[in-house]
């Protein structure tokens, strides 16, 4: 196969320069396993060095070193193994893009790989999506430049709200085309986060999302979490050993970790939550029993957020905007 010939012949040639960063890596990753490594090669790198366009060794020198010490990070922390996302990013979009990727060789990879990764680890935001997304924009695209731009916007619509205010922007900065490919309702959150959820701001309060789960079943919480508003559609949320930042609009809802936090005044004084599950949201009465017995509760403007002595779970509900006067 040309793939094998074209790799092998820059490996071969500054087989000395590739190896010392095998060497390197596996010094800091002593369990590096070579076979491993080179089956990697083969399986990820390859494709997109063929797909690239690139005609020569030395046209492909920048495509090869930039993949080969990224394949080499994936390698060593077992990520093409661990992450479904991550080979899925390299055996389909990548590949895809390989051409845009020979201009772009040190960042663009990598930028990607990320990308996909958080998405993927986070609870609600689809990778999946994400990736078709951005398949689709990657053949109107001007550059790789305008391609990150877009994948962050799409990776808020995806998700990964705590980007909102920043992917909004990013958005509002894209061509006509590439706004085609977001939801035809991302311009209305900037008014209202929750705005696709509505069906009228009169509705009694319903579920939106249920966030968060034990450590032991891959969520965060070491035991049931309490919440606090922290203002804009976000919570501060502790479970006694950590202390995480809850972001939610329409789009999804994202905890990050964070170190210390405000806690504000809840933004409305009508609603509250009896220890039995009811809430009280202006004149709606609504009891959920699996809220029972509530541990702790905080409400923003639009958005309710509950914990139960019961749940390693956050609890979020949309309810009606306030009356006017």
């Amino acid at each position: 196969m040309v793939v094998v010939e074209l790799l092998a012949s820059e490996l071969n040639a500054r087989r000395e320069r590739y190896n010392s960063l095998f060497a390197l890596a596996r010094r800091i990753r002593p369990r590096l396993d070579g076979e491993i490594f080179l089956e990697n090669l083969r399986t990820f790198v390859g494709p997109i060095v063929q797909a690239s366009g690139a005609t020569s060794q030395e046209d492909a020198r920048p495509l090869v070193e930039s993949l080969y010490e990224l394949c080499l990070e994936l390698t060593g922390s077992d990520l093409f193994r661990r992450s479904p996302a991550t080979t899925t990013l390299w055996t389909d979009l990548l590949l895809l893009a390989a051409p845009m990727l020979l201009s772009s060789p040190e960042a663009l990879a990598a930028a990607l790989t990320n990308a996909v990764y958080n998405l993927e680890a986070e609870e609600s935001p689809d990778w999946q999506r994400w990736l078709e997304m951005m398949n689709s924009a990657q053949e109107i695209c001007s550059d790789s430049e305008e391609w990150l731009r877009f994948g962050q916007a799409a990776s808020w619509c995806c998700g990964m709200a705590h980007f909102r205010e920043s992917a909004w922007e990013l958005a509002a900065g894209l061509s006509p085309p590439l706004q085609s490919l977001l939801p035809p309702d991302w311009e209305s959150l900037k008014g209202d986060p929750w705005a696709p959820c509505r069906s009228t701001r009169d509705a009694a309060p319903k579920v939106l999302a249920r966030v968060g789960a034990f450590v032991g079943f891959g969520g965060k919480f070491q035991q049931p979490p309490w919440v606090a508003y922290a203002g804009d559609e976000r919570f501060v949320v502790q479970d006694g050993e950590a202390e995480w930042i809850l972001s939610c609009d329409a789009f999804g809802a994202t905890m990050k970790s964070s170190v210390s936090s405000d806690i504000l005044v809840p933004a409305r004084d009508d609603v509250t939550v009896l220890d039995d599950g009811l809430v009280r949201w202006s004149e709606h009465r609504v009891r959920f029993e699996e809220l029972a017995p509530v541990r702790s509760y905080a409400v923003s403007e639009t958005v309710l957020a509950v914990t139960s002595d019961l749940s390693h779970s956050v609890f979020l509900f949309l309810g009606p905007g306030r009356r006017k006067a």
